[in-house]
């Protein structure tokens, strides 16, 4: 069959045509908000010309949950701008020296980091029944001052399961051998017994949260 020059052009072009849109969009699908935690803490923009990704309606609805973060299958949005975490793994029971903390998660930062996953260790907070310690190396406090201070977001994961080679997987020993109902289950009485835990982890951390001005971006929370 014979070719045509003329037709031969027209393909080439439209081939072109199709790679050029192709390519601005995977360009436009790919471009996140490079505005570091503590620039968008103080409501600075440091993207002079951002790419948007495609307008999407976030999963959630800003009800009781705060708009200051919310998803969609593209990306979190930390007050309305796209973020891609880049999170490192930090328990400070690993460090049980706060001083340190601020050094280590400098070095997270520089590293290109821009938040931090943390485990805190019910045993070592609610180490009997009643008892609930933020005292010392238990402090989270300095974490968030520190996270705060190196521009790191926070997703915290208080458990009380937290596994990561502890011992019953970070629950309280006491739990395991007090109360008669099975752990990690619906078991009220197993219930009953991380509810001071818990409620301990959301005081210290609500005035650290993002809607409050704090570098906490999530919780995890698994029974």
């Amino acid at each position: 069959m014979k070719a045509y020059p003329g037709k031969l052009w027209f393909g080439a072009l439209l081939l072109l045509s199709v790679i050029s849109v192709l390519a601005r969009t995977i360009q436009a699908s790919t471009t996140f908000s490079t505005t570091s935690p503590a620039d968008q803490l103080n409501g600075i923009d440091s993207d002079s010309n951002p790419t948007s990704l495609p307008n999407v309606t976030p999963i959630i609805k800003p009800r009781k949950i705060t708009p200051d973060v919310q998803w969609d299958s593209y990306s979190l949005i930390v007050r309305g701008q796209r973020v891609f975490i880049y999170s490192g793994e930090f328990h400070t029971f690993r460090l049980p020296v706060p001083s340190l903390w601020p050094d280590i998660l400098q070095k997270v930062k520089a590293a290109g980091f821009n938040a931090i996953s943390v485990y805190t260790h019910m045993a070592q907070i609610n180490p009997s029944r009643g008892v609930v310690d933020f005292n010392g190396y238990r402090a989270l406090q300095p974490l968030f001052d520190a996270a705060k201070e190196s521009g790191l977001w926070i997703i915290l994961r208080p458990g009380p399961y937290i596994n990561a080679e502890t011992s019953a997987g970070g629950i309280s020993h006491w739990i395991t051998t007090e109360i008669a109902g099975q752990p990690r289950s619906n078991d009220t009485d197993y219930r009953e017994a991380w509810q001071d835990y818990i409620a301990g982890i959301i005081k210290v951390t609500a005035p650290n949260q993002i809607s409050s001005g704090g570098p906490v971006i999530g919780k995890s929370i698994v029974l």
